[in-house]
């Protein structure tokens, strides 16, 4: 996470005040874990849903799995019924 964040804007490029936020954020161990985790909750979450299944990228899905969830492997909620395809 704090390679991606470091390569998406140099400080130069950066305001003063999202320079200091920024080593604010990745300086907080529990932060990206929390990242991870909410987002391999979404990721899950968009599963039960046939549009998303049909819609979302196979490396959203493998990231969610990386990043502790199912990557999509989850039951389609009540009324979505239909192969994820």
């Amino acid at each position: 996470l704090a390679r991606g964040i470091a390569e998406a804007a140099t400080p130069a490029e950066a305001p003063l005040s999202w320079t200091r936020l920024r080593q604010k954020l990745l300086a907080d161990g529990s932060l990206e874990q929390t990242l991870r985790r909410h987002f391999a909750m979404s990721v899950d979450l968009c599963a039960g849903d046939r549009y998303f299944r049909r819609e979302l990228a196979e490396n959203v899905w493998a990231a969610g799995k990386v990043c502790g969830g199912l990557g999509g492997m989850v039951p389609l909620r009540a009324g979505q019924g239909g192969p994820r395809t």
